[in-house]
């Protein structure tokens, strides 16, 4: 299954990719919908290409890692929440991103 919760990094600072390793992670999101996922500002702040990764599970169990670069669509520093649109790259995100479920303030219970 696709993840609602994944890695973000700066393909500035990532050298090569080696295998299915994950590159280092400078911090995390969660899919909103099937193309934007919100983060915390402090993260994009000194990014100069952030890209998303996916951490997913093929029909063997093995986990494999998904890189997409994406394009910071909006951003407030105050608020310290940061959006990202994913760049598809020719890729159904359908597959690949799941948006975390969501509830009105009446459905949400303490604890």
């Amino acid at each position: 299954t696709a993840p609602s919760v994944l890695g973000l990094t700066d393909a500035s600072i990532v050298s090569k990719k080696i295998s299915n390793q994950a590159p280092p992670l400078s911090g995390s999101g969660f899919v909103w919908d099937t193309t934007h996922v919100v983060t915390n500002y402090h993260v994009l702040e000194e990014m100069k290409n952030p890209q998303v990764v996916f951490a997913t599970r093929d029909n063997s169990g093995e986990e494999r890692h998904s890189t997409l670069g994406a394009t910071i669509v909006g951003a407030d520093p105050l608020s310290d929440i940061a959006v990202l649109e994913v760049n598809a790259e020719g890729r159904d995100l359908r597959n690949l991103m799941r948006p975390l479920r969501r509830a009105t303030s009446s459905q949400v219970r303490p604890g």
